[in-house]
């Protein structure tokens, strides 16, 4: 066995504490066995206004563990006194509050872990870097230890105890961690968070993580990327980064494609394509990789040993870089407890054979409540629930008087403001975002969507939009493709491009959403995509016409989504909205989505059209389109030629006749829901093809 004590010059991922340390006791390992030691990098987590009104509930592991009164894991914290110093902070005096709320973050933890070893933590507060919460680290990394995982991989202590069922090392904490002693804290533990102040319990669970393991040995410095402990050359990778892999799927510690250490390997480390894969972790994202943070610019002590930004104001966000105001995440997440058990914890509770856990979010100025079918879900009361595998759960989400639901993020699965249906093949997680003050009674056409093949040329995807009303409106314009993966289509468009036209004039491009310069502002809408290579503009538009193109990057095709997303403003609402493409077979018809927003129903007029784009220059229209129109799973309407429909009369009178008989409409009067539309051609005939809906 090799351990590697870590001085940490910052402390790797901090916390604070004030007291000497004590010895945990267990059998003490001859001095031999510790050959060297060796300073860490520091893991910072950074406050960041920017996000605010997240609040996550303890697991159900906790809950039934408060009720029970016995706990897994054993966390002894030492409380450094005024004047020690640790990772070079002098630390003040800790208050009664701050130590209460403090041990209500590591009971979180003892409730999730299981290790019969202690875990020593000592704790700092005391003045950090401005702009920095905490950074926290293990006390120490070891290697090859009696029952080590993975061979040549350092261990977090805390793990490496676990699992080798004793102290390997009685003469160093197994955590240090500081916190800051500016910031104007909330120490209560009900989630509460007033405006103005930071929840003191969200930044200890994220620090204690780092603490137990969750944190990489990449750096970059001087345009090179590196990894590794030790002394050359004897370098070993921390067993986090064993599971990195760039977008390509390629392992981060392929000295053949990224020597260690060259500008190859600082290229991925800043890609902002850098991913998490492992059985636990990827089952708990929906069966996709987990994206890790890595910027454009190296942010030294936070790149890298984070999730990505994509996760903020979902269940997943403890993990992130930074933490807002008012948030208090109570719980690691699905996705990061899937990453521990990876790594190599033990995780405590889980549940019974067969079960899965839904884990809901509520985030937002506004109130609300998300109850599900099956019952078990209960926000106010009962955020999560433990569903039988492959359960199909409906959650809907009602807002308070005076509030608004303005709709799900977190979740590939759910968007819009309609009900949210996920499938409990994994632990789920999902976020209902609410807004103060009510979106209005009148009905209208609200959040709009439609999914086909994009080709290139003439067959890209074309969506259209009209704002009515006066005044301008604030709206969400994607264009998705990875996220679809998880949920059957294979070929879906890997890297979709998104442009907002108005005329001729284009208005704003976008490849990557987070490359955005109001990515931030996106993030807190809740409506950024869940995948870093999907498109969105987050943009303020006047009344009138706009067009979204979606291509694929470098020309690739493949099946995608155009979506618009109203943010703000139900007084202008979208009016007219249509979408043209290709028009395929089996999984490659079009798809399209709106919902009906309001209290009252709402009169449309719905049409797919093909021919009449033919002296328009698209030769391959399709030739004969037919129209379904459907709620959930049940088709409520069907039209082949429009002249068969029992609603012709009122279309032509509306003035919405198709200029040709074999295309299809309808004029139906709806109530306030979410609604799909379906496009395919007669006879599996293909070509390209519009959909149109039209509020009257």
């Amino acid at each position: 066995m090799i351990l590697i004590r870590i001085a940490l010059a910052a402390a790797l991922v901090a916390l604070t504490a004030a007291g000497a340390w004590a010895q945990a006791g267990g059998t003490r390992l001859p001095d031999t066995t510790l050959p060297e030691t060796i300073e860490a990098p520091q893991v910072r987590l950074y406050y960041d206004p920017t996000f605010t009104g997240l609040s996550v509930p303890p697991p159900p592991q906790f809950q039934a563990g408060a009720k029970a009164g016995s706990i897994q894991a054993t966390f002894q914290v030492n409380f450094l006194a005024a004047g020690a110093v640790q990772n070079g902070n002098t630390c003040v005096a800790w208050t009664a509050p701050a130590q209460t709320a403090f041990q209500f973050a590591a009971n979180i933890w003892s409730s999730l872990i299981q290790s019969s070893v202690p875990i020593v933590v000592n704790a700092c507060f005391a003045p950090l870097e401005t702009g920095v919460l905490g950074s926290a680290g293990p006390g120490n990394l070891t290697r090859d230890f009696p029952n080590a995982p993975i061979a040549s991989s350092f261990y977090a202590m805390a793990l490496a105890n676990s699992l080798a069922g004793v102290d390997l090392d009685t003469s160093n904490p197994d955590i240090r961690a500081n916190f800051s002693s500016t910031f104007n804290w909330y120490f209560g533990t009900d989630r509460n968070t007033p405006a103005g102040q930071v929840d003191f319990v969200s930044v200890v669970l994220h620090e204690l993580g780092h603490g137990l393991g969750f944190l990489g040995s990449m750096d970059v410095a001087g345009g090179q990327g590196s990894y590794g402990l030790g002394t050359a050359p004897n370098v070993f990778p921390i067993v986090y980064d064993r599971f990195t892999v760039n977008g390509a799927g390629q392992a981060l510690l392929n000295t053949a494609l990224f020597p260690n250490p060259s500008a190859a390997l600082a290229t991925q480390l800043q890609s902002n394509s850098i991913f998490f894969t492992a059985t636990n972790a990827n089952a708990a994202n929906g069966g996709t990789r987990v994206p890790l943070y890595a910027p454009p610019a190296w942010n030294d002590g936070s790149s890298y040993s984070h999730l990505a930004e994509s996760f903020n104001g979902t269940a997943n966000a403890l993990m992130t870089f930074s933490l807002s105001g008012n948030e208090a995440i109570h719980n690691p997440g699905p996705v990061a407890l899937g990453m521990f058990r990876d790594m190599g914890w033990l995780l405590n509770n889980a549940p019974p054979p067969g079960n899965q856990t839904l884990t809901v979010a509520k985030a937002g100025a506004g109130a609300g409540t998300v109850t599900s079918s099956p019952v078990g879900v209960n926000c106010g009361a009962t955020c999560s629930a433990l569903f039988p595998f492959n359960t199909v759960v409906t959650l809907t989400a009602t807002p308070n008087a005076g509030n608004s639901f303005t709709g799900w993020t977190g979740n590939a699965a759910c968007a819009g403001t309609g009900t949210c249906t996920v499938t409990m093949n994994a632990a789920q997680s999902v976020t209902a975002n609410f807004a103060a003050g009510n979106a209005g009674a009148t009905p209208r056409l609200g959040n709009i969507s439609t999914r086909m093949q994009v080709l290139t040329g003439n067959d890209v995807l074309i969506g259209g939009f009209i704002i009515g009303g006066t005044l301008p409106k604030t709206v969400v314009v994607r264009a998705r493709g990875p996220s679809l993966v998880p949920f059957g289509i294979a070929n879906a468009l890997s890297d979709p491009v998104l442009q907002l036209v108005s005329g001729q004039t284009v208005l704003a491009t976008n490849d990557d959403w987070q490359d955005a310069a109001n990515a931030a502002t996106l993030q807190g809408s809740g409506f950024a995509p869940s995948s870093v290579l999907e498109s969105a503009i987050y943009t303020t538009l006047a009344p009138g016409a706009y067009t979204a193109i979606v291509t694929g990057f470098q020309n690739a095709t493949g099946v995608g989504i155009i979506e618009v997303f109203e943010v703000d403003n139900p007084a202008s609402p979208l009016a007219n909205i249509s979408t043209r493409g290709q028009v395929l077979t089996g999984n490659d018809v079009m798809i399209g989505g709106f919902i009906i927003s309001g209290s009252s129903p709402q009169t449309v007029v719905i049409r797919a059209r093909g021919p009449s784009l033919i002296p328009f220059g698209i030769p391959n229209a399709l030739a004969n389109p037919v129209l379904q129109l459907f709620s959930g799973a049940t088709q409520l309407a069907m039209n082949d030629n429009w002249q068969s429909d029992p609603s012709a009369a009122a279309v032509q009178a509306a003035g919405f006749a198709p200029a040709s008989t074999l295309e299809a409409a309808m004029r139906v009067t709806l109530a306030p829901g979410a609604y799909t539309v379906i496009v395919t051609g007669a006879g599996g005939g293909t070509g390209v093809g519009i959909v149109e809906v039209f509020g009257q």
